[in-house]
């Protein structure tokens, strides 16, 4: 499947969708002039399978409630692993999700639900003012440990 999104949880990210799920991996591709590990990469692939965990949890009520309206493709499908194709390089760095601890897994999905849905309004847009408040206390508590 091409671009597949996760449903309402793609409409409160601004409509994030990867590009490509095959045979249980869902792809995002990158065309890296560097070889290499790129923490927001990462960060990206790991989110489209928190979306798409989200996704699983929603009931259909709730995902047709909501004035996106728009369905979720790969709701009803598994996950198995997830990857990142650089193209330039022809290279598939590929990670299997079984090996996500599921507790510590199952409280990181918990803190992106409630994250989400703090910052989201349904006009569609995102507590700016609120989301960047927090950032920068988050950054004064790091700053701080060090």
């Amino acid at each position: 499947m091409f671009n597949p999104n996760f449903g309402v949880w793609s409409c409160k990210c601004f409509g994030a969708d990867a590009n490509i799920f095959i045979d249980g991996v869902l792809y995002d591709f990158k065309c890296v002039t560097k070889n290499g590990y790129r923490i927001d990469d990462i960060a990206q692939i790991c989110g489209y399978y928190l979306l798409h965990k989200l996704t699983q949890m929603t009931d259909d009520e709730e995902e047709f409630e909501h004035e996106c309206n728009v369905p979720a493709p790969l709701k009803d499908m598994s996950i198995k692993a997830i990857a990142l194709y650089k193209s330039r390089f022809g290279v598939i760095e590929k990670y299997n999700v079984d090996k996500f601890d599921k507790e510590k897994f199952d409280k990181v999905l918990e803190k992106v639900r409630v994250f989400i849905d703090k910052y989201y309004n349904f006009n569609n847009t995102v507590n700016i003012k609120h989301l960047w408040q927090e950032y920068l206390k988050n950054i004064d508590k790091k700053s701080n440990r060090q």
